[in-house]
């Protein structure tokens, strides 16, 4: 492989957390129920993420990892209306050019599995193989084949955490869904299917009030814990995490510098822009005026709306 393509896929993939992300969306994209992650050294060493979707089909295992492949966007309009969690196709093929990789998938019409492995973006075959419907993703020694890139990553209780946080953050977007973390051979996360409200609550440990509000096809969901010992501010468009400092101080302002906020805003795809930022972390909002008031009288505030 060009050394510039292994660059470039270490650009797309910085850390133990990216491959765990861009797993877990394709999990929950296939419509698991399920979805277990398995990290050894923070990720270094191993990442493995299994999930009871619908699989792969055979004829697409080995597309899967060519540069470009996608399925998730056909025609230039889809770019303004995404509803799945991934959608550029970089991703199996910039993990499989950065570390020892496998895939095992059973598509849900078929009586078995196809595997395909990978090291450092070179195909080194594929097989037939027994397995439930799904599919299963192995990724070792990541960065071994860019080791400048490796010495920058974090440490391994470091990289654990990030790991732990960001499951944390799916599973509060997909209560229907079932997470189990193991690090080093240990279960450290299981949480089983709930209601929303329950799977906040046993994330964070407290009771919470729920609040409502919807206007102009914008819908607010926020679930609220006051008198923490310091406050806490997420946010989710569409089911994605955003990491936004400036409308989590809004929040802090409206809600309070001592309160749990969990916030699920749902609005129209054409609404949300993720194009922004690399990682979709960031979003540009078509009416975000009008977002941050709703937010503001979400919060029982009649204050005038400052832009943030």
């Amino acid at each position: 492989m060009e050394v510039r393509k292994v660059i470039a896929a270490g650009e797309v993939i910085e850390s133990p957390v990216d491959v765990v992300k861009e797993l877990v969306e394709n999990s929950l994209d296939a419509k698991a129920t399920k979805v277990e992650v398995e990290i050894v050294k923070g990720g270094k060493r191993l990442i493995r993420v299994k999930d009871n979707g619908t699989g792969i089909h055979p004829e697409d295992v080995e597309k899967v990892v060519l540069q470009g492949a996608t399925s998730k966007i056909e025609t230039e309009k889809d770019l303004m209306n995404i509803s799945t969690y991934g959608f550029r196709g970089e991703a199996l093929y910039s993990i499989s050019s950065v570390s020892k990789f496998k895939l095992r998938s059973r598509f849900f019409q078929e009586k078995e599995g196809k595997e395909i492995e990978v090291e450092a973006g070179n195909i080194l075959g594929t097989r037939r193989v027994g397995m439930p419907v799904g599919t299963e993703v192995e990724v070792r020694d990541l960065f071994f084949n860019l080791p400048v890139r490796r010495k920058f990553l974090k440490k391994e209780d470091t990289e654990r955490r990030k790991v732990l946080e960001l499951i944390k953050e799916y599973a509060l977007t997909n209560p229907e869904v079932e997470f189990t973390l193991f690090s080093e051979g240990r279960e450290t996360l299981k949480l089983k299917k709930s209601s929303l409200k329950e799977r906040v609550e046993e994330v964070f440990q407290t009771k919470t009030e729920e609040l409502y509000a919807e206007r102009e096809g914008i819908t607010l969901r926020a679930f609220v814990s006051r008198n923490q010992r310091q406050g806490k501010y997420y946010v989710f468009i569409n089911k994605r995490p955003i990491q936004n400092k400036n409308l989590k101080e809004f929040l802090r302002k409206v809600f309070g510098y001592k309160t749990l906020v969990v916030l699920y805003a749902e609005l129209p795809p054409f609404m949300v822009d993720f194009n922004v930022h690399p990682k979709k972390k960031e979003v540009n909002i078509l009416k975000e005026r009008k977002f941050l008031e709703l937010v503001r009288e979400l919060a029982g505030k009649e204050k005038p709306i400052v832009d943030i």
